[in-house]
């Protein structure tokens, strides 16, 4: 979870860069909530009862993405229509390139508002 620095009322699409060695997400979900306060799930990411648990605590699901690729280079998202505002952002990794299930590694992450 990273802090955007500021409440942003129409995020519309998200760029992901891998890393030129490993365990690039391939499949992961891009969460968002404008107050973290009270936000904290409460069971581990892996859980099944993981989404219903962000969902109660206030976390909108903005995207699930599935690359086809190794996650390396550049790979533009478009979020939800017309999501709430936003300020904090939680990537939740499902699976890497690597197979790795300890891992993970993103080396940038780009964001745009829609106009």
């Amino acid at each position: 979870t990273f802090d955007l620095g500021a409440v942003y009322d129409h995020l519309g699409i998200m760029e992901t860069r891998g890393r030129d060695c490993c365990h690039n997400p391939t499949e992961y979900e891009v969460w968002g909530i404008a107050n973290i306060t009270g936000a904290e799930t409460t069971v581990p990411g892996n859980d099944a009862n993981w989404k219903a648990n962000a969902i109660a605590k206030g976390w909108t699901l903005l995207s699930e993405v599935v690359r086809s690729d190794d996650g390396k280079g550049p790979y533009k998202i478009n979020l939800m229509e017309n999501p709430p505002p936003e300020r904090y952002i939680r990537i939740r990794v499902k699976k890497v390139a690597s197979g790795e299930n300890a891992y993970s590694n993103l080396s940038e992450l780009s964001f745009w508002n829609r106009q």
